[in-house]
């Protein structure tokens, strides 16, 4: 729910009741902050991508969204995984179908470092394959996302990646 600042004489904190059938009632503290105080910081974003089309399709998203940081490229899952042996990153963005080495062998790989197992890795593919999906998850995927060639549509994908993944999730240092 989006809810207006208050006015500048009212208190900046907020307390909402929800009712919940199990829990019977949890109350959240809203906590309201002016757009434009809240320091962003950098992130590094991988995507792993040989379609070329499709990485200019996601750069451009990236430029037009708000995303803070640097988006990195690999066009193969070798390259990924050397980039991540060396160069810390906060969030990969894996196609499936790579050349040499699949996606999900980059995931299982990935999952299987001690390292590198707490990186979130999310799934940007062509396919909606429900058997590719459930074996994306087994191998320790953390979301699973089908690909939209249209501008608007991948602008508002980086955002929503952005603001959960980068500005709500806590991740890992």
């Amino acid at each position: 729910m989006c809810v207006p600042p208050p006015p500048a004489n009212e208190p900046r904190f907020r307390a909402f009741h929800v009712f919940h059938p199990v829990i019977c009632r949890v109350t959240i503290l809203d906590v309201v902050v002016p757009l434009g105080t809240v320091e962003r910081s950098q992130h590094e974003l991988l995507l792993v991508e040989d379609n070329p089309a499709d990485i200019r399709l996601f750069k451009l998203a990236v430029e037009e969204s708000d995303v803070r940081g640097s988006l990195r490229t690999a066009p193969n899952g070798e390259r990924a995984l050397s980039i991540l042996e060396t160069d810390p990153i906060d969030l990969v963005i894996l196609d499936i179908d790579l050349p040499a080495r699949s996606g999900l062998d980059v995931l299982r790989e990935l999952n299987a470092a001690p390292d590198h197992g707490a990186t979130p890795v999310l799934i940007l593919s062509t396919s909606d394959d429900p058997d590719e999906v459930r074996e994306a998850y087994r191998f320790g995927a953390n979301a699973y996302m089908v690909k939209r060639m249209d501008f608007q549509d991948t602008v508002a994908l980086v955002d929503a990646l952005d603001e959960f993944w980068l500005h709500t999730a806590e991740l890992p240092d």
